[in-house]
């Protein structure tokens, strides 16, 4: 039996989603160890860089409700749910979904990967649990959310080039086609905006690597 002042302790540590390790001799607790979880160090950085960028941040816990409610505050998320099971972690995010959401889950736990797998983007953490890094997209190498800044350059770089290939594509199609109907020797004017068009999107593909050749400071910061 736990004495009353350690039972008092416990029940106050479950509130607040803490856990209680005790301490016995000769089968009698004499004293308990409180482990208190915290946050990581860069969490607030990448919080405030999330929120510059219009992103929604929602926590998904297996914890209680009270523990839950009051890191949703001190990191001032948009929403939280808590006491989530395993399932009911990717439920959230189907729901999510369907309001035309797109959502990127981050997790480690073995509770996280049917959320990884419900997820559009899913990335974990070195170190991770096996299924958690099995599951997960991305598998962040370093350790620190702050390799998500350059996940997220590196997506934004893509999908530039992707946007501008698209456009110069556009733009050779119509002057090609006006080029037909207006103009003598059609043959060689389809010709050499195809040549052009082909060596516009060689040189867009090759922009990223460009740029780095330019800036070597870039990479070795990263």
């Amino acid at each position: 039996m736990l004495p009353d002042s350690l039972q008092q302790q416990q029940n106050i540590a479950h509130e607040q989603g803490d856990t209680l390790v005790f301490v016995a001799i000769d089968t009698q607790v004499v004293a308990a160890i409180k482990l208190i979880a915290t946050l990581r160090p860069d969490v607030q950085e990448m919080l405030q860089w999330f929120k510059q960028r219009g992103l929604k941040l929602y926590i998904l816990s297996g914890d209680q409700e009270a523990p839950t409610r009051t890191l949703a505050e001190q990191l001032e998320v948009t929403g939280y749910f808590a006491n989530t099971l395993p399932e009911q972690k990717a439920q959230r995010i189907r729901e999510l979904q369907a309001q035309g959401q797109q959502v990127c889950f981050i997790g480690d736990g073995i509770n996280d990967a049917i959320a990884l797998c419900q997820a559009e983007v899913s990335i974990s953490l070195r170190g991770a649990t096996t299924i958690a890094t099995d599951t997960a997209q991305i598998v962040l190498m370093n350790d620190h959310l702050a390799q998500i800044t350059l996940l997220w350059q590196v997506a934004q770089n893509y999908q530039d080039n992707i946007s501008h290939n698209t456009y110069r594509a556009q733009q050779f199609s119509l002057t090609a086609a006006a080029g037909v109907v207006l103009l003598p020797y059609k043959f060689w004017i389809v010709e050499g905006m195809w040549a052009g068009q082909i060596l516009t999107g060689v040189h867009i593909a090759n922009q990223p690597l460009l740029n780095t050749e330019k800036s070597p400071k870039t990479l070795t910061h990263s």
